[in-house]
């Protein structure tokens, strides 16, 4: 797969009470040059990264970001993470949350019911298995765990628009 852009970028993810905290995170766009995809980061006013992917005419009906850095997570039975983000506008079909067992499999989540427009809510249960691929495909979380980025889906291949990624935090 190529790799179109490599940004090294600093996300200011809120340190809310019992919540986990990055404060370095690379991020890769996958394919972005082929897919006509773009990232960039920037500055808000209070002196806060964000994170801006566009996509113009898109080719496929998704995006993808990796994380380079990611955080990681100890064994348990469910995991709570809020993505906020602004825009996306009607082509925006949803943001899929991908984890990565200790084995190498992949494991990608929707937001659950607890979600609003510029807010994803992701309640992770490992007690159900989720949609995986990857290595040791046995559909089963392995501990520990660690996120490995996030899908940004459109409503259709062709789409045009962009989408700020504000802030993400999850429990410790």
């Amino acid at each position: 797969m190529k790799i179109a852009a490599l940004l090294f970028c600093c996300l200011a993810f809120a340190a809310a009470a019992g919540s986990e905290e990055w404060k370095d995170l690379s991020v890769r766009l996958m394919d972005g040059e082929a897919r006509n995809h773009r990232v960039k980061l920037g500055l808000t006013a209070e002196g806060k990264d964000y994170l801006i992917f566009s996509w113009e005419n898109s080719k496929v009906g998704y995006g993808e970001l990796e994380f380079l850095q990611p955080g990681r997570f100890p064994a348990r039975k469910t995991l709570t993470v809020d993505v906020f983000y602004e825009g996306g506008g009607d082509s925006l079909g949803g943001l899929r949350l991908r984890l990565v067992d200790r084995r190498g499999e992949i494991f990608q989540y929707s937001p659950g019911a607890a979600s609003s427009p510029g807010h994803a809510v992701y309640v992770v249960d490992f007690s159900k298995p989720g949609q995986s691929w990857g290595e040791n495909k046995d559909g089963k979380f392995d501990f520990p765990g660690w996120f490995s980025g996030l899908a940004v889906c459109f409503k259709s291949a062709g789409e045009s628009g962009s989408l700020k990624i504000t802030r993400i935090d999850y429990e410790k």
